[in-house]
């Protein structure tokens, strides 16, 4: 199988195309890349029409206040999900190349461009054990310059210490691509209902992703259903708690390959030792 994405960061193009080779070499593409700027490139075969959040419905904020949009200079880059009052929760790949002062994060509303507040990121921290090649802790957290009012469609969610069952229901939320090769996303947030997947199903035979399927993640999907592209960072929730974080996949919707998400119990240690190493704003 041929990977597809559309891979452009706001970055210089030599960068691309050391991301390129790295990327090509380890035959992963991530969800969130962006297709928002001219330097941009292509890799394998156009994304299937499936290839989206395939299913998914409009979403009101009020049922996933938790969600959030991770924007860099203005447009939505990545979800993310909120942990507390100043710090998010997204995925270490989304803070490619950036420095904090060019990300800012909306909350409280279901239009990533609108709506409820933005805030701006005074720093973040990556997973010291995060790899771009194989994606292993695919975690990071964002510290916020101002603290969030919590309200009806401003709140945290708790976290799973322990990995869902197989085969449990899980919901995914975002603002990802929703046409074939699509540039655009939606203003308004999107969901979809997917199966838990365990980390040891998922890397067996029943699926094509072998020894790419490492301790630190899990998996979900559903018949036509995937988070795909600018989805990543943000929330799978199952049973009210916090499971996973959308990370990456072989194409969108593929009955082969389910979406890989970071495995929010297995690293519920670091996030909770990190999250109090930024500065008390209060």
């Amino acid at each position: 199988m041929r990977k597809s994405s559309v891979v452009s960061y706001n970055v210089q193009c030599t960068l691309l195309e050391s991301l390129k080779s790295s990327i090509k070499g380890n035959g992963l593409w991530f969800m969130a890349l962006l297709s928002l700027v001219n330097c941009a490139f292509v890799i394998g075969a156009p994304m299937k029409p499936e290839a989206r959040i395939a299913g998914g419905i409009d979403s009101n904020i009020n049922l996933f206040p938790w969600q959030v949009s991770v924007q860099c200079d203005g447009e939505h880059r990545c979800g993310g999900v909120i942990y507390s009052e100043n710090v998010i929760i997204t995925a270490a790949h989304c803070l490619f190349d950036v420095s904090s002062c060019d990300l800012k994060v909306r909350a409280g509303s279901s239009n990533w461009k609108s709506g409820g507040v933005l805030i701006k990121v005074n720093d973040f921290k990556i997973h010291i054990g995060y790899s771009s090649q194989t994606i292993v802790n695919d975690i990071a957290l964002l510290h916020l310059s101002s603290t969030l009012a919590y309200s009806a469609n401003i709140q945290p969610i708790e976290l799973a210490t322990t990995a869902p069952e197989d085969g449990d229901t899980a919901i995914v939320s975002g603002w990802g691509v929703t046409s074939d090769g699509a540039s655009d996303i939606p203003t308004q947030l999107k969901s979809v209902e997917l199966e838990i997947i365990t980390r040891s199903r998922c890397a067996s035979a029943a699926y094509s992703y072998g020894n790419d399927i490492k301790p630190s993640m899990i998996c979900a999907a559903a018949p036509q259903k995937s988070a795909c592209q600018r989805d990543s960072g943000g929330p799978l929730v199952s049973d009210g708690l916090l499971v996973g974080i959308v990370s990456w996949g072989w194409g969108c919707a593929d009955p082969k390959y389910p979406g890989v998400f970071v495995d929010v119990a297995e690293l519920y240690p670091w996030i909770v030792k990190f999250s109090v190493s930024f500065p008390d704003l209060r």
